[in-house]
């Protein structure tokens, strides 16, 4: 029993050291936040001609 719980103390000390190195490495790149947003606060694009991209 003592190995089995020595064992799930080993996983979760490698996935919090796997969270912490990997929160470290993308603190330098930047980040892309997406907000969805739904109701009235939309607005047309003052344009006639849809937005196309070549």
């Amino acid at each position: 029993m003592k190995s089995g719980i020595k064992k799930i103390g080993l996983i979760a000390a490698l996935g919090i050291m796997g969270v912490a190195t990997t929160g470290q490495l993308m603190a330098g790149t930047p980040q892309v936040v997406a907000t969805i947003q739904t109701g009235p606060e939309w607005e047309p694009l003052p344009r006639a001609e849809p937005l196309t991209v070549p």
